[in-house]
């Protein structure tokens, strides 16, 4: 939400000079690298809306500086859930969620803005569609995205969709 906040002028900006442990915070949240090697993935990574410009600033910077627009403190990992004790082998990709093993067991989170991307990773891990950028998908690659899901949805792979 930052995105549509942020330019709205309505957030204070939060000096990381003043906050003790800024320094610790993972990478990812300031670089979008989990390492210095890592690629910063597709979609609004989290250090894309970390900073703003200044102090009195309602934009959003291109690199790190001095005045934060929050604290960041969830990584949205909770969107996939596995039953270990259920499936008794390693889930190791996002085509899993299509695999007929799961048919009628498998759902996407209804929360759009986070749902989508997972359905973007579920398509792009079946071969189904490559996305130029998954946080930015065009008109057509949203459409097709849907149209994997609802013949799947039709097909009853989803207990809920």
């Amino acid at each position: 939400m930052a995105k549509k906040v942020v330019p709205t002028g309505v957030l204070l900006p939060l000096d990381t000079q003043r906050i003790k442990l800024f320094d610790k915070i993972v990478p990812v949240f300031i670089t979008g690298k989990l390492t210095p090697e890592a690629k910063v993935a597709q979609g609004t990574a989290p250090h894309t809306v970390e900073f703003v410009t200044g102090a009195d600033s309602a934009q959003l910077a291109a690199e790190p500086t001095r005045w934060a627009t929050l604290i960041p403190t969830i990584y949205n990992a909770d969107t996939l859930g596995i039953r270990p004790d259920l499936v008794k082998r390693p889930i190791d990709t996002w085509a899993e969620l299509l695999n007929a093993e799961f048919k009628g067991k498998a759902s996407i989170l209804n929360i759009p803005s986070i749902g989508i991307m997972d359905a973007a990773m579920v398509c792009e891990s079946v071969e189904a569609i490559t996305y130029t950028d998954k946080g930015k998908m065009t008109k057509d690659e949203l459409d097709e995205t849907m149209k994997v899901l609802t013949d799947a949805k039709k097909a009853g792979q989803f207990r809920e969709f």
